[in-house]
């Protein structure tokens, strides 16, 4: 990972073209939806979920990294709301 702004800066975007993605998957007969989802979770687990280091601090600030986690846990939340698992 480049910096947590480089996780920031794609993460809001990925969250909203996950969640909408997720919103279509069903009717989507381009498979389009289901491309974006295959990008975006491991996106965000590379980017977020295991951006500390190994001693458990923080590349970033704080606050960059409560952004960072909370939407992450919004999209985290989402795929299980709309998918069961």
């Amino acid at each position: 990972m480049e910096t947590i702004r480089t996780a920031i800066a794609s993460l809001g975007l990925q969250y909203d073209f996950e969640v909408g993605a997720l919103a279509i998957l069903g009717d989507d007969t381009t498979n389009t939806a289901a491309k974006i989802i295959n990008y975006t979770i491991p996106n965000a687990v590379a980017n977020c979920a295991q951006g500390a280091t190994s001693d458990g601090t923080l590349t970033q600030t704080i606050k960059y990294w409560y952004y960072g986690t909370s939407s992450h846990a919004e999209m985290a939340s989402s795929v299980l709301t709309a998918t069961g698992s």
